[in-house]
């Protein structure tokens, strides 16, 4: 009995050192580790950073009465990286310094009206919403509360912008989103609050988060099924059919596309091309399904679902930037496509150059930096141009040129009038055909021997 009494004795102190312990004056003592808090970075590039650094320094560590100023020098300059830490760098590691360096620290970033001018730049800022979507939304939130706060701890009355706010904001939404807004507006009595306006929003951005995952699910449970049956349809091909059956799209002999000699002399672009053409999947190059649901080994040189054979060398390929339109204020700018060339100069060493490339373009145009780097002979095209040509007068008969078209079929018509430059020379000319007048230049008029 007693060394039932001892094992018992020992099993209740094992559980309560384990669970805790009791203090001296009765409370209960937990010895629950709580993860380590870091603290953030600041590093003087943006303004709007130092409220956030200044408020979590102040709490961790400044205020702290428990940590010497010589530690708390410590985590300062461990918290502090480029321009900010440039400020008190000079500055001797002493624990008397400690105060020295956040007052210089305080008073280089905490500039009350360049702080404000940010956060309200960046709620005026705001870019405007091209389309639905709920990650724009919620960014949209994010913005207005985290300046709205940061310019409520700056002293501001932003209690009383809900009004301008919410005029503001709304004329950054897209068409459809402005559109349910003032709907939604209607509906209410009073003059909309701030709240009222972000909560519209955010519900937005979950019914938009929960239609596109919705079409996502539908759309990957079609493909799936599309697929699965593709697969069975294939192996009961398979068992049905002999080998001889298979064909192959490239040359319509008796293999898989991978196997086809002609389809391997192919460039790599060539192949994507084809692969394209015959809607066969781009990681193991058979029919019946998309490369998002093949299974099969990927590519061996950068392991990505693609075949081996559509492999290409980035260092090799051509820089290419894709043409896309932006809206910078009120006007639309439209990047072309560009793309780096290497071209052959006099010399007959290669030369980079970055070309422009536009399929609307009926000209081709050269630097004059590029033409003196590739050591061409430049030569003036005008000089045919500087006197008009005498048989080319009032009332001669003349054919009109047509690309493309033998002469025989070529517009017959009399010039009724000539057009001269600010040279006095004339170089275009109206003619009076059966199709009426068409105003043509010299060098696409042919004069008659009449």
């Amino acid at each position: 009995m007693n060394r039932s009494r001892r094992q018992l004795h020992r099993r209740l102190s094992v559980s309560k050192t384990s669970e805790g312990s009791v203090n001296r004056d009765g409370g209960f003592r937990d010895f629950v580790r709580l993860p380590k808090i870091s603290l953030p970075f600041f590093n003087g590039e943006k303004m709007e950073n130092w409220l956030e650094f200044r408020d979590t320094y102040l709490s961790l560590i400044h205020n702290c009465s428990t940590i010497g100023n010589i530690n708390k020098f410590h985590y300062l300059r461990a918290a502090l990286k480029g321009s900010a830490l440039t400020v008190i760098q000079s500055l001797e590691f002493t624990a008397k310094n400690y105060d020295v360096a956040w007052q210089l620290l305080s008073s280089r970033y905490d500039n009350e009206r360049i702080l404000v001018n940010i956060h309200v730049n960046a709620l005026l800022n705001f870019t405007q919403i091209q389309k639905e979507s709920g990650k724009i939304l919620r960014n949209l939130v994010d913005t207005v509360n985290r300046n709205l706060c940061a310019l409520n701890s700056l002293g501001q009355p932003t209690d009383h912008w809900d009004t301008l706010i919410i005029h503001l904001m709304s004329r950054k939404l897209d068409s459809v989103t402005f559109r349910h807004w003032e709907e939604h507006r209607n509906s209410i009595t009073t003059s909309p609050t701030l709240k009222q306006f972000l909560t519209f929003l955010t519900n937005r951005a979950d019914l938009l988060d929960t239609i596109q995952l919705e079409d996502t699910k539908r759309e990957d449970t079609s493909q799936l099924n599309h697929f699965t049956q593709n697969t069975k349809n294939t192996i009961y091909n398979k068992t049905k059919n002999t080998k001889n059956e298979i064909s192959c799209p490239m040359c319509k002999q008796n293999h898989f596309l991978f196997s086809c000699a002609e389809f391997r002399k192919l460039s790599v672009n060539a192949r994507l091309e084809k692969v394209k053409d015959f809607a066969v999947c781009k990681n193991c190059l058979r029919p019946g399904h998309k490369d998002r649901f093949c299974r099969l080994t990927h590519c061996k040189y950068c392991n990505l679902k693609h075949s081996s054979l559509l492999h290409k060398d980035t260092e090799q390929e051509t820089v290419v930037a894709l043409s896309s339109s932006i809206t910078a204020s009120d006007k639309p700018l439209t990047l072309l496509s560009t793309a780096l060339v290497n071209v052959v100069g006099a010399d007959g060493r290669l030369h980079t150059a970055r070309a422009l490339l536009d399929n609307g373009a009926t000209a081709h145009y050269v630097t004059q930096h590029l033409c003196e780097k590739l050591g061409l002979a430049r030569k003036n095209q005008r000089t045919r141009w500087q006197s008009a040509s005498p048989d080319l007068q009032l009332g001669s008969l003349v054919l009109i040129k047509e690309r493309g078209q033998p002469p025989l079929l070529w517009l017959l018509g009399r010039i009724v009038k000539l057009h001269s430059g600010r040279d006095g020379v004339s170089r275009v000319a109206e003619i009076q055909t059966r199709r009426g007048l068409i105003t043509r230049a010299y060098n696409n008029i042919c004069p008659l021997p009449i």
